[in-house]
């Protein structure tokens, strides 16, 4: 069931948009009872994480402020929790649904060198869309 808030906005690092933040993050709740995260990024795309931590302040500078509820289904090792970075970190992804074929998808990366931490369509999403781009989406 999952739930996604955000802001993006010219500076997203006032004491009040943590606050517009978190009450976003209250709100759904109800969607992902099994844990929360942030991502802030800043205007060159630099990005930081947390996990399970509603004290984090948004750091200096950021453009963007997201949030992200989660319902363990797929996956429920820790290192499935999103915001989820790249291998690399210069990619992220809050995701909310499901990817059938994700199996097939894997299985494709796989053989062209990717390699996996975990078991989930997250990871798979965010690899093929490293790897082939916005066409990753039709493939889904």
């Amino acid at each position: 069931m999952c739930g996604i808030s955000g802001i993006v906005g010219s500076s997203s690092n006032t004491p009040e948009r943590h606050r517009q933040v978190r009450r976003m993050m209250d709100v759904l709740a109800h969607r992902g009872p099994d844990g929360e995260g942030f991502l802030w990024m800043d205007p060159a795309g630099n990005a930081r994480s947390t996990h399970d931590d509603a004290s984090t302040r948004i750091p200096d500078g950021s453009r963007v402020a997201a949030a992200f509820r989660w319902l363990k289904i797929q996956d429920l090792d820790a290192r499935s929790r999103q915001p989820m970075p790249s291998r690399d970190s210069r990619a992220w992804i809050l995701f909310n649904g499901e990817i059938y074929n994700h199996g097939a998808l894997r299985a494709e990366l796989e053989a062209l060198g990717e390699q996996f931490a975990t078991r989930s369509d997250t990871e798979v999403a965010l690899a093929a869309y490293r790897r082939w781009g916005t066409s990753a989406f039709a493939r889904c």
